[in-house]
């Protein structure tokens, strides 16, 4: 049918009766990278989150996706609203007409409608989103252990060390929420959050006396992407993780064993990143993805920073002035100076980057 005969509808929300013909588009888009998108992401591909899901339809076919999934993260100096763009997608036969851009600009305007401070999204087309003002941002190390150096962390003695979820999730929840650094999880969202691949299986726990002191999460065996409770132990019980991960005996060629294990943390100068840092293991400093500013008089606010930072919107992004200090920035230079790695610019440097993590398990 030739394009000026075309009825296109939308974006607009998934319709009740759709998510499964969603589900198709996205499983066709992206398998075998995620095996089935709706165990991939129960929790946005959902009823709940249907009118979320932004869809374009092109005589009756939906053709385009991009999701948003909104959450709030907490950092010492405030709570933000963080919406997630999921499951950016266009069918083959689409593209280059504009329906993936589309989509994605109406979830950005959905996200600004919902009270989100900053958004976030994970993935390998960095320069496509350059386009709408997303940048690659966040701060994140990157810890590599190998047989090499593992046995330079403790051993772990004196607790009971358990492979599985801790019986009762809401003693992990409780220590993960008492660090004070990352997205809010209803309780009832854990369960689902923890049985996503690739981290279905892969954790570890570390008791006293029956009460749960540390965990671990792994993601694929390979990569510690989440932990909590008190840094000793979690610093010890990595070393356990390694060593029951990897075969006591010697690996050959057909089964070379773990090898390395790496450890995601947030950039900190406590806790277990200051404990891995002490024993200067090899490290990588990164992103942790890309990040967008969908309010920042808000964001500023919600800091307690608006009466210490004004902010004046220009045709290409903000002036910024503290005191005597004044800087003019893009708006992807204001997401770096904001979150990092990177330093775009001498302004206030003893509040920025900002203290902010969004660990694997919550990104969408």
């Amino acid at each position: 049918m030739p394009a000026d005969t075309e009825r296109v509808e939308g974006p607009r929300a998934c319709g009740r009766y759709e998510i499964g013909p969603t589900l198709d588009l996205l499983n066709q888009v992206f398998t075998p990278e995620r095996a089935g998108m709706g165990g991939w992401a129960p929790h946005l591909a959902c009823e709940e989150n249907r009118e979320q899901m932004r869809v374009l339809l092109v005589n009756g076919r939906i053709v385009a996706h991009t999701g948003l999934y909104v959450s709030e993260v907490v950092t010492p100096r405030g709570t933000l609203r963080l919406g997630g763009l999921w499951s950016v997608a266009c069918h083959p036969d689409y593209r280059r007409r504009g329906f993936g851009e589309a989509c994605v600009r109406d979830a950005m305007r959905l996200m600004q409608e919902q009270g989100c401070e900053i958004g976030g999204l994970g993935t390998g087309f960095n320069d496509w989103y350059r386009r709408f003002g997303w940048e690659n941002a966040g701060r994140q190390w990157e810890f590599e252990l190998d047989r090499g150096n593992i046995e330079l962390l403790p051993r772990l003695e004196g607790y009971e060390v358990g492979e599985g979820l801790w019986p009762d999730l809401g003693e992990m929840l409780a220590l993960y929420a008492a660090q004070g650094l990352g997205a809010r999880r209803p309780r009832e969202l854990l369960p689902t959050l923890l049985h996503r691949p690739p981290v279905r299986g892969g954790c570890y726990t570390a008791a006293a006396g029956g009460r749960l002191v540390a965990y671990l999460l792994t993601s694929n065996g390979r990569r510690v992407i989440e932990y909590a409770g008190e840094a000793p132990v979690v610093l010890a019980l990595i070393r356990e993780a390694f060593h029951r991960l990897d075969p006591r005996e010697q690996p050959t060629s057909s089964t070379p064993g773990l090898g390395r294990l790496q450890v995601e943390t947030p950039v900190l100068d406590r806790g277990l990143p200051a404990l891995l840092q002490e024993r200067r293991l090899p490290c990588t400093y990164n992103h942790c993805g890309m990040m967008w500013i969908a309010n920042l008089p808000s964001l500023l606010d919600k800091l307690g920073l608006a009466e210490e930072i004004a902010a004046t919107e220009t045709p290409v992004g903000w002036r910024l002035r503290r005191g005597e200090q004044e800087v003019e920035l893009s708006s992807r230079q204001l997401t770096k100076l904001l979150f990092g790695p990177e330093k775009v610019a001498d302004f206030a440097p003893d509040l920025f980057p900002l203290e902010f993590f969004h660990w694997a398990l919550d990104r969408v």
